[in-house]
């Protein structure tokens, strides 16, 4: 006999203000976007909240939740950033492996003789060979009946969203070109909501860790076409950018990158741009 999955109940009775205070104080996604919003502000960073963009893959139009921008010299790094609220007790865990030299590589956009090409850095200081690598990333939760759900659908249309908006920030950095730039995409979510489970060369797991940052490996490539400014025809000569990791981060992993990031002084920028 087929079990039917028991339809959701909603009470129709008001929902009070400590009772909506609570739900955003545990799962609302725009009170961690606003959290994330000031700190960007507070660490100088160029900020858009809340936009909209065209997504190739759906053809339909999106909101990006922080796109942030920052420049030293003559180098500029972007930032596509998604944010999703998740409880520690159905927290996000990553299962890594150690990265390979191949996947040890990261992309800059450069504008040499006024032309824009991709200049690809192997062997990357950013993403070093030999580090933990994430190659899944699921929600892992209790059930009811005591034993465990898991699920990658929320947190992967989010980080998808943020690959996407990476793609337009793309755009942007074309017509700058006055800068070398470094696009990233990047997840935040709620702190205490991240772990990490490393597998060696065997596949033998070792004891899962909570963390505030990771990075899952995603070996996709952006083709932005360009948009000539004057006849707004497509230019002949379309960019295929590789962005080749997501950053994903706790709310206090993302502070902690957002201080590097602005410290003009700090070797993130020299193995970020390969100096």
């Amino acid at each position: 006999m087929t079990q039917r999955t028991p339809k959701r109940v909603e009470s129709d009775e008001p929902m009070s203000a400590s009772e909506i205070a609570s739900y955003i104080a545990s799962k609302d996604d725009f009170a961690l976007e606003m959290r994330c919003l000031q700190s960007a502000r507070g660490f100088g960073f160029e900020v858009q909240h809340g936009g909209t963009y065209l997504d190739p893959a759906t053809a339909k139009w999106r909101q990006f939740d922080l796109r942030l921008s920052k420049a030293t010299g003559q180098r500029r790094v972007w930032l596509a950033v998604e944010c999703k609220s998740l409880r520690s007790s159905y927290p996000l865990v990553v299962s890594c492996a150690s990265r390979t030299r191949a996947e040890s590589v990261h992309s800059i956009l450069v504008h040499p003789n006024g032309s824009p090409a991709v200049r690809e850095h192997k062997h990357s200081q950013l993403f070093p060979a030999e580090q933990p690598l994430g190659k899944s990333a699921m929600q892992v939760g209790r059930k009811g009946d005591g034993g465990y759900n898991a699920a990658e659908q929320d947190t992967y249309a989010k980080w998808s969203q943020a690959i996407e908006s990476a793609s337009g920030l793309i755009a942007s950095a074309w017509t700058e070109r006055t800068h070398a730039h470094l696009v990233l995409p990047l997840l935040v979510v709620s702190k205490d909501a991240l772990w990490r489970i490393d597998y060696d060369a065997n596949g033998v797991a070792a004891e899962p860790q909570a963390c505030d940052e990771v990075t899952l490996y995603l070996g996709r490539s952006v083709v932005h076409a360009p948009i000539h400014p004057a006849t707004r025809e497509p230019l002949p000569y379309p960019i295929t950018y590789p962005i080749g990791h997501l950053l994903i981060c706790t709310e206090v992993g993302y502070g902690a990158l957002l201080a590097t990031v602005s410290d003009r002084d700090s070797l993130w920028w020299d193995r970020a741009f390969e100096a």
